[in-house]
């Protein structure tokens, strides 16, 4: 089903660049992903399903390390790590991991 819907997002004709990066991310079922702005070149309604699927593949088992401006982004997460001028300056649990404890 996860193939099906990626495979249906690359043949349309909008953000197609977006879901081709994310089916090479994905297609072996990594560990661990790396995501730098993973949504910066999606319009809203696909950057969405992209962090549905991300949230999706964590709850599954892949860890995802995703680098972001976007707040609403880091929402999806576990845990946000924020940093400046590369040191950390700050570090929390996301609302759901705070939630599910």
């Amino acid at each position: 089903m996860l193939a099906r819907k990626i495979c249906s997002r690359i043949n349309s004709p909008v953000d197609s660049n977006s879901w081709s990066a994310v089916a090479r991310a994905v297609i072996q079922r990594p560990k661990l992903i790396l995501a730098d702005e993973p949504t910066a070149i999606s319009i809203p309604p696909q950057g969405e399903e992209i962090m549905e699927l991300f949230k999706k593949l964590n709850e599954e088992g892949t860890t995802i390390i995703q680098v972001t401006h976007s707040e609403k982004n880091a929402t999806y997460g576990n845990r946000i790590v924020q940093l400046g001028d590369g040191w950390v300056v700050g570090e929390n649990a996301t609302e759901a991991t705070r939630s599910a404890q």
